[in-house]
């Protein structure tokens, strides 16, 4: 099999002689694994969509530019969907605009307007999939949080803060909002009007006046037995006589305390098995928070201490004995404190074990503990390493010693996610690691300008070329170009084609900070980027149902354009067979025609046109068309549901994006949004004219 690497590090493949039936069923058992890996790789292609856009943030008015990119099997350009979905949410969760874009050699392009109308101040996600997509989580959809100011209406400017807290009467939500003029002093002595609205319910209102440092104070408590998780704010600030300034506020408190999760490197504690304990600390929002502890046992007596070394995660070794128990007593940056029990160790078991610190080279080891070795000694194990079904690696051997130390040489896998998965004699799976694989001669990006400095609107011709380590490269590439100064970003927090097709499209949950892992990559940040590994969810597929024949459900075949389809129907509901349908758009840009079958059904196949484009689809041109029925089909649609980044949303957008703003203000400065204006005046009588025959 082509997938199938015979260079074995742990050098124990068959060296014990006299078990050729043995060797037999183990190498059906492998091929058991590898085939059924394959038929994930072949049939169940994991696609991905990467979209670039212009600018981290935009102001209302702003046209948003992006570029998509589609890629499935090692990060190649896709060859299976012709069509990319791209949703615009608001942070009430509604959807707002969605576009659906013809795919052209893997990538598609596309624009949205900013308009005054649909947008206003505040965070917006966009979402990116294909109709292959559906058949998987969506965690695994595109997704980024995408801020958006206002500059050319604006009034005032806000700071606001909120905080949550709990107590036996129940929930109280204590706001606090400094209001600043446009020119950034303090709006002091100023009367305020507010009210709180949760689930369409108005749960709180009141009034109030600006503080000498313009702030203004607001409690919201609940109703008796409520939790409020999500709820808007409207303020309305009296500016002078005639005029107010309105804005709104989008609160999403957190109940509970920080919490703490540990993971047992290989999926469990195993008894007398030293092993590493992963673990991350989060606060209510879900971002990591620093934490320290203490390991004890059930006596008390200290067994380990640990600190979080990067957003909350960090690690620590543990060796578990026999009929004891161990908790762990954390104190969090905020200095509160907690108690955990940790995961209770198995009697017997065996797990995988890996060092990835080393560019080069991949360390593991497979650890028994007494009670397994005894029980287990001399059959059978394998080993798969995998990405999305692609084995890279796969081997068997004989379980000889309770420790097995192996090398893999780096190279025999791609940039990206690799899940080692260890099989007992039997082929179920046992247990798992993930590691992370970062080459250094990823495809390298230079560029150079035919002048070193240039005059304001003049021409500037750039060179770009693209290489590996050996040769250049050719591809599909996309430029943005901004003021550093006007648009300033924090490269950490931002989502890049590579953090986001080699990290996060491969994780289930939020992953805080993804790019922060690939900008100048060293020794500290692979080591962090490895805790990432043991605490984060990696299920692609499951190796316990794929074995057991239970495949992932293919619903939703890969697009390969855009279809326009339907029923013709007369007024009685009757399908009109041989019905003539045109198909136009503006201009003529899009043009086509169709008659449909005997049973009323319509399909323009393979449309293309612009993204937004409106078209008119009608039946006039059929004997009766006046009295005829368009019905359409139904386009299946993911479920809208919240930003699953939301820990990435920005509260305070003034103050975090002011330096855009303020420059989008002199942009606009000729837009204003007009006011309600009602014109009444009386009716004008119909001349009459009188014509006199003579």
């Amino acid at each position: 099999m082509k997938y199938f690497k015979t260079s074995f590090a742990l050098f124990i493949l068959f060296l014990s002689l006299g078990y050729q039936a043995s060797a037999q069923q183990d190498t059906t058992i492998l091929k058991n694994i590898l085939d059924k890996s394959k038929m994930i790789a072949e049939q169940y292609p994991a696609e991905k969509v990467y979209l670039h856009f212009d600018k981290p943030y935009y102001s209302v008015a702003d046209t948003l530019f992006f570029k998509a990119y589609l890629t499935f099997d090692q990060n190649l350009p896709s060859a299976l969907s012709k069509i990319v979905y791209v949703d615009v949410l608001n942070s009430q969760d509604s959807l707002v605009k969605s576009l659906k874009l013809p795919v052209n050699n893997s990538v598609a392009f596309g624009s949205l307007e900013l308009d005054m109308t649909n947008f206003k101040q505040g965070n917006y996600y966009v979402r990116a999939y294909t109709q292959w997509m559906y058949n998987s989580s969506s965690d695994y959809y595109f997704h980024k949080t995408i801020p958006i100011g206002e500059a050319i209406d604006k009034k005032v400017i806000t700071h606001f803060n909120y905080k949550s807290s709990q107590s036996d009467k129940g929930q109280t939500i204590d706001a606090q909002i400094q209001y600043k003029n446009l020119d950034k002093i303090a709006m002091a002595g100023k009367p305020v009007s507010w009210s709180v609205t949760s689930n369409y319910e108005v749960i709180g209102r009141g009034r109030g006046v600006t503080d000498q440092n313009g702030v203004l104070k607001i409690s919201i408590p609940a109703k008796k037995n409520q939790v409020i998780t999500k709820a808007n704010l409207v303020t309305d600030l009296k500016i002078n006589d005639t005029d107010n300034a309105s804005n709104t506020f989008v609160m999403k408190p957190k109940t509970g305390a920080n919490d703490i999760q540990f993971f047992p490197e290989g999926g469990e504690l195993i008894e007398g098995v030293p092993t590493q304990m992963a673990f991350k600390a989060v606060n209510p929002n879900g971002l990591g928070i620093d934490a320290t502890g203490i390991v004890t046992d059930e006596s008390g007596n200290q067994l380990a201490t640990f600190n979080s070394t990067h957003l909350g995660m960090g690690s620590f070794y543990l060796n578990t004995e026999k009929g004891r128990t161990y908790k762990a007593a954390i104190t969090f940056k905020d200095g509160t404190k907690k108690v955990v029990e940790l995961p209770k160790s198995s009697t017997s078991g065996i797990t995988l074990q890996a060092v990835n610190t080393s560019p080069d080279v991949v360390n593991f080891k497979i650890v028994a503990n007494d009670a397994y070795f005894q029980a287990n000694q001399g059959k059978g194990l394998y080993i798969v390493a995998q990405n999305g079904g692609r084995v890279y690696y796969a081997a068997q051997s004989k379980l000889q010693t309770q420790v097995t130390a192996a090398k893999i040489p780096a190279e025999k896998f791609p940039s990206g996610i690799i899940q080692l998965t260890l099989f007992s004699s039997t082929g179920d799976p046992i247990s798992e690691r993930m590691i992370f694989i970062l080459h250094q001669n990823a495809m390298k990006l230079s560029m150079k300008s035919d002048l070193p400095s240039y005059k304001v609107r003049q021409k500037v011709k750039m060179t770009i070329s693209a290489k590996d380590s050996t040769q250049n490269l050719a591809g599909d590439f996309s430029l943005s170009v901004v003021d550093q100064q006007k648009v300033p970003v924090d490269e950490n927090t931002e989502t890049t084609i590579v953090s986001s097709l080699l990290l996060t499209s491969d994780l289930q949950g939020f992953v805080e900070r993804p790019n922060y892992y690939f900008i100048k990559t060293d020794a500290k940040k692979r080591a962090e980027l490895d805790i990432l590994m043991l605490t984060q969810g990696y299920r692609r597929f499951s190796y316990k149902d794929i074995l057991a024949n239970r495949f992932p459900q293919t619903t939703y075949l890969p697009e390969q354009g855009i279809n326009v389809s339907g029923i013709l129907r007369d007024r009685t509901g009757m399908p009109v067979k041989k019905g003539a349908l045109r198909l136009t758009g503006p201009g003529r840009s899009v043009s086509a025609e169709t008659l449909t079958t005997n049973s009323g059904i319509f399909n323009f196949k393979n449309l293309v046109f612009e993204d937004g484009l409106e078209l008119l689809l009608n039946a006039k041109y059929s004997a009766n068309g006046s009295n005829l029925m368009i019905m359409l089909d139904e386009q299946a649609f993911p479920e809208v549901s919240g930003n699953p980044d939301v820990a990435t949303e920005v509260m305070n957008i003034d103050s975090t994006l002011s330096t855009y703003l303020d420059n989008s203000k002199k942009q606009y400065s000729n837009l204003r949004t007009l006011k309600e204006v009602q014109i009444t005046g009386a009716t004008v009588k119909k001349p009459v004219i009188q014509i006199t025959l003579h």
